[in-house]
């Protein structure tokens, strides 16, 4: 994705934006202006999916809250930072346990460009079970393998696996939940 002076580009077209608009692009506020110019659509994953885009339209995909455009052939997110998103859909007796950082209360994950990260820790599951599946848009595209601890009692290595289809699932040997979450990252390519 490449700005120049009234033009934007996703690497494969150029679309015309105003001079109003390119300022607050530089000023960092890209969402509003492409919005204004552009007229994305504020759509569900399901309703983008069903869709016959067009290269280059544009859409806010308010399932995955991210913004992203057709590239002729997939949807692709535009670089940014979602922020912290509250892990949902919890499996097996699996539950938030922490979330990231010292003021959050629930586990997370967030994507910034391509890289998604986990946070915090999850309780109450079972070694080798389901804990949730990580939504479209933030699944690797390999088996992604972790090394972290268990902390249930007595601390004792864990293995987090990611699968393509994102299904997250914590293995130990010994101990008990809770597990951190914290330093699975991978990137989505």
């Amino acid at each position: 994705m490449a700005y120049s002076p009234q033009t934007w580009s996703d690497g494969n077209a150029s679309y015309p934006v105003s001079a109003a608009r390119m300022a607050n692009i530089e000023n960092g506020l890209q969402a509003a202006a492409l919005v204004a110019d552009q007229g994305v659509q504020l759509l569900t994953t399901t309703a983008k999916n069903a869709l016959s885009p067009s290269t280059g339209w544009m859409v806010y995909d308010t399932t995955l809250s991210v913004f992203q455009f057709w590239n002729g052939s997939a949807w692709q997110s535009f670089a940014g930072d979602t922020g912290w998103i509250a892990i949902s859909g919890y499996t097996n007796s699996w539950a938030s346990n922490s979330g990231p950082g010292t003021s959050a209360t629930v586990a997370a994950y967030r994507k910034t460009g391509n890289i998604v990260r986990l946070g915090g820790s999850i309780k109450t599951g079972s070694t080798a079970t389901a804990a949730f599946t990580l939504p479209s848009g933030y699944r690797p595209t390999y088996l992604a393998r972790f090394g972290t601890m268990n902390s249930g009692g007595t601390f004792s290595a864990t293995q987090i696996t990611v699968d393509t289809g994102g299904v997250v699932t914590p293995t130990w040997s010994s101990g008990s939940a809770p597990v951190s979450l914290d330093g699975v990252t991978f990137t989505i390519d």
